[in-house]
């Protein structure tokens, strides 16, 4: 099955930001978005959002790995 994601389409158990294709977990984002990230990405993501959470102030969700649906 595939998905929009990103304004191109993948398939819906791949990563969004490096098409790794094995275990893919769905990240919330703001907005009823949805990312399909692999651990490595996710940690990258969640690193992001906590970095802007203290540098501007703002209230990104900063889920657990094993607290997100596979994909």
């Amino acid at each position: 099955m595939l998905q929009r994601v990103r304004s191109f389409f993948v398939r819906e158990s791949m990563c969004c930001n490096c098409q790794f294709t094995g275990e893919i977990r769905m990240l919330p984002c703001p907005e009823d978005g949805m990312l399909h990230l692999c651990r490595r990405c996710f940690d990258a993501e969640i690193d992001f959002r906590a970095r802007k959470n203290r540098t501007h102030n703002a209230v990104y969700d900063l889920p657990a790995w094993e607290s997100l649906e596979r994909a």
